[in-house]
């Protein structure tokens, strides 16, 4: 890539070409397909003098990242090159006068030397440099297990620097937002419910000066509940409020009370009885009360062919195992569970199925969730290695359920969710790294942390996580890590499955927030809002056709 001297990169990937031209171009690739701003310099034709346009390169950036590769390493220890000029050490040498970011990538087992004393003065102190910097380890096939988690944290640089809509937050070309606040608050203070209902809205999704704004949404959530108005349409609106205010019970967010399951369902339910034929609010409360959670086939057959096993007692543990694997896939289990005990401290896989059906319940009846046992024997998976067992250890720490019998229970803790949902995630655990994104992203009793919220969250929408991409979309709208563009980027994309990214992108096209304002795909977005029952896209859609008529709304 030739940088032209208008173009400014945040990272700079340095790399001998003879054997780290191919792992340098793929790792160069996927910071960019983060959304970094990378420069991988392919010139093959590295002879002559240092170039200076190398140096205005490296003198703009960020981070400069030097692939240590077995021939960088040998180059630099050795200090010889056939043209006289070593670019990879002058590129390293430059980073260090400017100082730059500088973070080695070592590439599999390559190490720095041990014994330093047979170097010469200025190359020991260049290498004793760069081992005492944080280095990250990068394998081959860094693609199947990435460690670009860890360094993203280490970056001074942040995804998407310098796109043309990073910073834009409203575009007046149809609507002013602080116009429409002002309007809507006036009319609210008049009694409108449908007034109260749309600042709600507009506050919680960051069209006030914050990302999201809990302290107002809660405010006019509370007092559309509270208005002496029985109406029909005044009811809508209501179990419409008591909905979002479940929400903001499940996940936290109301202010200066802790985050409640049981109020989030006591809410929700209010919303159901205000509106019982809406098939969305009894989805959710659904949903909230049953989570916890070739050949001819003859089941007795299968069932007298174990039993003809002369002795059980002695029998081999694979054999004890198959039997459990049977008898929980096809519902007995009483069975599964009496033979998995039998063998959960030689199988991961025992011990992760016995913590997956106490945290069903099902060795009660009716079904009663055991936090304390499921804990126990995912903790005895985990132990053994089980990624799996380790990510639901860390979600059971983060909502346990709730059994009827006291001893039974598992309080919640944040601090042992995040360890569990670590180890998983770094094997690139795509549920496990949204739960972090998730609690880094809100205050539950952590230091809340935008950055490192961010770095989980792409991760996971990599992988394909709906979830994660609707979580960035707020995470972008924060001062440290602001970046409008890239979430209208991960609102376009969530847009038909989830009815909130739906909102958000017909929003930022009517706003013009991150994007070039664009009537048609606002209409489109809010449309798709308002076929997954989202009551406040009505109203944009009915300002649109405003704005259609009056030429704008500025």
């Amino acid at each position: 890539m030739e940088a032209s001297r208008d173009e400014i990169f945040d990272i700079f990937v340095s790399y001998r070409f003879s054997d780290g031209e191919l792992i340098s171009r793929k790792f160069a690739d996927a910071l960019k397909e983060m959304g970094y701003s990378v420069y991988h310099n392919s010139d093959r034709n590295h002879k002559g003098k240092f170039p200076d346009r190398l140096k205005r390169v490296i003198d703009h950036v960020r981070d400069f990242l030097l692939i240590v590769t077995e021939k960088c390493l040998e180059h630099l220890i050795n200090s010889t090159d056939s043209d006289g000029i070593d670019w990879v050490k002058e590129e390293l040498l430059e980073a260090i006068a400017q100082g730059k970011n500088i973070i080695p990538v070592m590439i599999a087992n390559v190490d720095w030397p041990k014994n330093l004393s047979v170097l010469s003065n200025e190359t020991t102190s260049l290498i004793r440099d760069l081992s005492e910097r944080e280095n990250i380890r990068l394998p081959i096939d860094f693609e199947k297990a990435p460690p670009l988690i860890l360094l993203c944290g280490k970056l001074d640089s942040r995804p998407n620097a310098g796109g043309v809509f990073r910073n834009q937050k409203n575009d007046p070309k149809y609507v002013d937002v602080k116009k429409l606040l002002a309007q809507l608050t006036d009319e609210a203070n008049n009694g409108n419910p449908v007034a109260m209902y749309q600042l709600a809205v507009l506050y919680r999704n960051g069209l006030g000066d914050k990302p999201r704004d809990s302290i107002n949404e809660y405010y006019w959530l509370k007092k559309l509940i509270e208005i002496n108005d029985e109406s029909e349409e005044a009811k809508k609106y209501k179990a419409h409020a008591y909905w979002h205010l479940g929400g903001m019970y499940y996940n936290g967010e109301v202010p200066e009370e802790r985050q409640s399951f049981e109020e989030s369902y006591k809410c929700k339910e209010k919303a159901s009885r205000l509106c019982p034929d809406d098939s969305s609010f009894n989805s959710s409360l659904m949903y909230m009360k049953s989570w916890v959670v070739g050949v001819a086939f003859d089941y007795e057959d299968i069932v007298r062919s174990f039993e003809a096993i002369d002795d059980l007692e002695s029998a081999e543990a694979s054999i004890i195992l198959h039997q459990a694997e049977f008898y929980d896939r096809y519902g007995d289990f009483s069975r599964a569970i009496d033979l998995y005990l039998r063998v959960s401290h030689i199988y991961s896989g025992a011990a992760y199925r016995l913590g997956m059906l106490y945290l069903r319940g099902v060795d009660s009846n009716p079904p009663d969730p055991n936090g304390v046992s499921a804990a126990h024997y995912l903790q005895e998976a985990a132990d053994m290695g089980s990624i799996e067992a380790a990510y639901e250890l860390g979600v059971l720490y983060f909502r346990p359920p709730i059994s009827k019998t006291r001893a039974k229970n598992v309080h919640q803790n944040i601090k042992k969710a995040i360890k569990y949902l670590k180890i998983a995630a770094n094997i690139n655990h795509t549920n496990a790294q949204y739960y972090l994104e998730w609690i880094y992203s809100h205050d539950l009793g952590i230091s809340q942390d935008i950055a490192k919220a961010i770095e989980y969250g792409e991760n996971a929408a990599r992988s394909g996580s709906l979830n994660a991409m609707v979580t960035l979309i707020r995470l972008y709208q924060h001062e440290e890590c602001k970046n409008y563009e890239r979430a209208c980027h991960y609102a376009v994309k969530a847009a038909e499955a989830y009815q909130e990214a739906a909102l958000s992108a017909g929003y930022f096209f009517l706003f013009g927030w991150g994007c070039e304002p664009n009537l048609s795909e606002a209409r489109k977005y809010f449309r798709m809002a308002l076929k997954q029952h989202t009551l406040e896209a009505q109203y944009m859609l009915d300002l649109i056709h405003e704005i259609e008529e009056k030429g704008n709304l500025a």
